[in-house]
């Protein structure tokens, strides 16, 4: 008696109209038929909202910086020691540890949400789950800690040069947009951070100790703020607080609610 089809084999044509295996071949599918080895690049998905970002398997490989998104790639791939700079509207420093891996990244700017992020700031990078994970430390009132301090173990190949930059000259970046909502919600229960331009005006979603916030980015003129896109008033500068992904992707713009525009907005800032 001929095996039951399996569901795979189902997704994939009709069991009729599949040419005979030789002896050989079909003891060798039979005695594999439960072991399937299908390699993709891009999101593992492992629940409903939990993917991994990058090449590898869902069983714990090495995690690989997805090709679509270039700017992931300066999370690996540096000298233990090194500090790296880069730029996307502001400065970055990205010092690396063990396997050339990200430790830590330091954001010469505040996001134009200075009651949330001071200038500059840090993002502690784990990988103790195989990927990385970000951890925020702001410096208010005081002076950030040198980065060659931070990651010390390592002679320090490249020096850091001091920077007051400010975040400005922003364009969307193709590269940052989100394909689907999965992808949204691993980056921020990563501890992202995303800006956007959505009809206008500019907002920001970081992830915070206790959940999520998402509010207006903003500039002061006297003690006045106004939306760095549109340049009208911003009425409440501390945004709105979530403590759960469901909650912060119902959060409304007027009658849309952000799991609708998430994947079309222009995306000008992005952790990871």
């Amino acid at each position: 008696m001929s095996a039951e089809p399996t569901a795979f084999d189902r997704g994939l044509s009709s069991p009729r109209s599949r040419p005979a295996l030789p002896s050989s071949a079909k003891a060798a599918a039979e005695s594999s038929e439960s072991i399937r080895i299908v390699k993709h690049t891009g999101y593992v998905i492992f629940d409903d909202f939990h993917t991994c970002k990058g090449g590898g398997s869902a069983a714990g490989g090495e995690w690989r910086p997805d090709p679509s998104k270039p700017d992931d790639a300066r999370l690996v791939g540096g000298r233990p020691g090194e500090i790296s700079r880069s730029n996307r509207g502001y400065d970055r420093d990205t010092a690396y540890g063990e396997g050339g891996r990200a430790v830590v990244e330091r954001h010469y700017g505040d996001h134009w949400q200075p009651k949330a992020h001071s200038n500059p700031h840090d993002h502690f990078i784990d990988w103790s789950e195989g990927f990385p994970s970000f951890r925020q430390e702001n410096y208010f009132g005081g002076d950030a800690p040198n980065l060659g301090d931070i990651i010390g173990g390592f002679d320090v190949v490249r020096s850091m040069r001091k920077a007051g930059v400010t975040m400005r000259h922003i364009q969307p970046q193709e590269d940052y947009r989100f394909a689907t909502i999965s992808e949204f919600k691993w980056s921020m229960s990563r501890g992202g951070e995303v800006g956007f331009f959505f009809e206008e005006k500019a907002y920001f979603v970081h992830a915070t100790s206790s959940g999520y916030n998402i509010g207006e980015c903003y500039h002061l003129r006297g003690e006045e703020a106004f939306n760095i896109g549109d340049e009208q008033p911003v009425g409440n500068i501390h945004g709105c607080d979530y403590d759960t992904l469901e909650k912060l992707l119902n959060h409304s713009f007027g009658d849309v609610k952000l799991r609708e525009i998430i994947r079309s907005v222009e995306v000008f800032d992005r952790l990871t």
